[in-house]
């Protein structure tokens, strides 16, 4: 048999890194205390991630960021997606995608009238308590989300992200100032200070 010594050695490449899931996979604790510590404000990154996952796994032609940005048009389209990888590994878990779409849909637009009017010069603090309320819906409907998305990931507890990273830290220390400072501003408010924003 002849070698051919100036030809390249072949060698069996195989990859070590992990196959990237088809759903962004967080565990239940990081989402809410990332969700509920920066305002809401986590919820853009987590749409991003799960669209950025879906465009890797299926080569999508979708922009994730500004699904993310836009997230009340494809939030439908995201959650019946997770259903349906639930359904295709025949996985069960009792949610419905529709209805936890249109309760964070609805909660998103009325949170965003709601600032805006409060955004005036002399609007009631009402409407700023509106905003705030509003993050409970928004909040729970993605977190059942969530729990789908790991069920259909095969990693329930979402072990493979569940430390609390520096960034994550960063995040919600960035958060609680802005609790703070709104918080400070209902108050001043409703007792006559001077506002801080």
């Amino acid at each position: 048999m002849e070698h051919d010594i100036y030809k390249a050695p072949q060698a069996e490449l195989v990859s070590n890194l992990p196959e990237t899931p088809e759903f962004y996979v967080v565990s239940e604790r990081k989402f809410l205390i990332l969700a509920i510590a920066t305002v809401g404000t986590y919820l853009i990154y987590w749409f991003y991630r799960h669209w950025k996952n879906q465009k890797l796994k299926h080569s999508d032609s979708i922009w994730p960021v500004a699904r993310a940005i836009f997230n009340i048009f494809f939030t439908h389209a995201l959650f019946k997606r997770i259903q349906g990888k639930l359904t295709e590994v025949g996985k069960t878990f009792t949610w419905s995608p529709r209805v936890m779409a249109t309760v964070f849909v609805i909660a998103s637009i009325i949170s965003n009238i709601s600032d805006r009017i409060y955004a005036q010069e002399g609007a009631p603090v009402i409407f700023s308590l509106i905003g705030f309320a509003t993050l409970i819906p928004m909040v729970w409907s993605s977190y059942k989300a969530q729990q789908a998305a790991n069920i259909a990931c095969d990693d329930v507890a979402g072990k493979q992200n569940s430390k609390i990273t520096a960034a994550n830290m960063a995040w919600i220390i960035f958060g609680v100032i802005i609790w703070m400072l709104l918080l400070f501003d209902i108050y001043a408010e409703i007792v006559g200070l001077p506002a801080s924003l």
